[in-house]
């Protein structure tokens, strides 16, 4: 596991790098902290949810109000109650009975990927996996002699291009704009894969 110290203090939201490898190829996350969040958890000493059923539940109700047991399956009750077990849900009683009130958020956003790979091919495959989530660079030692391949699928992916060169003192040049990230609405997988992120990478805010 990464342990990550983050700079709390700043007006604008805290972010961070968080490194991955997939296969051949390195992947960099540019990502958004969501600072209220990672406080709350480390206050309650809560761990990432990894349940999908649990977070496409939590994405249906409202956050920091109580909604009454009846207004869920018993199957839905069952994973609110192992969510309570981990903080991401508050379950009380009193006289309206049993209610379920979500805490949790998701505890950071993905902005960008950035790949590097000796090969496009894999770079390219590599930087496929992450566009449910953000919008994606692949950046290369040099173009190949024949790079009209290249361009056409990083196009239609939507996969940025960049190449470095030899010298590791040179400028990265841009050869293709990565698509704008347009994701239709948040989804439980986003969501997923942001606490997977998490579950990584330890995150302590500092001030």
């Amino acid at each position: 596991m990464t342990r990550l110290i983050v700079d709390n203090t700043a007006a604008v939201p805290p972010t961070a790098q968080m490194a991955l490898r997939q296969g051949q190829a390195e992947v960099l996350l540019d990502v958004d902290l969501q600072a209220d969040e990672l406080r709350r958890r480390a206050h309650w000493d809560t761990k990432p949810i990894l349940s999908l059923d649990l977070l496409n539940l939590l994405l249906t109700m409202p956050v920091s109000s109580a909604v009454p047991a009846e207004g869920f399956s018993d199957y839905d009750w069952r994973r609110l109650k192992a969510g309570s077990r981990i903080g991401a849900v508050d379950i009380t009683g009193g006289h309206a009975g049993p209610r379920a009130t979500r805490r949790a958020v998701p505890p950071l956003t993905v902005r960008h990927a950035t790949v590097r790979a000796r090969h496009w091919r894999t770079g390219l495959s590599a930087a496929s996996r992450f566009a449910p989530y953000c919008s994606r660079d692949l950046v290369l030692d040099g173009l190949p002699a024949d790079d009209l391949e290249l361009r056409l699928e990083a196009d239609y992916l939507g996969v940025g291009i960049c190449v470095r060169g030899d010298d590791p003192d040179q400028r990265v040049r841009r050869v293709i704009e990565p698509a704008r990230f347009r994701p239709a609405r948040y989804t439980g997988a986003s969501w997923l894969f942001a606490e997977r992120l998490l579950a990584e990478h330890a995150v302590m805010l500092e001030g």
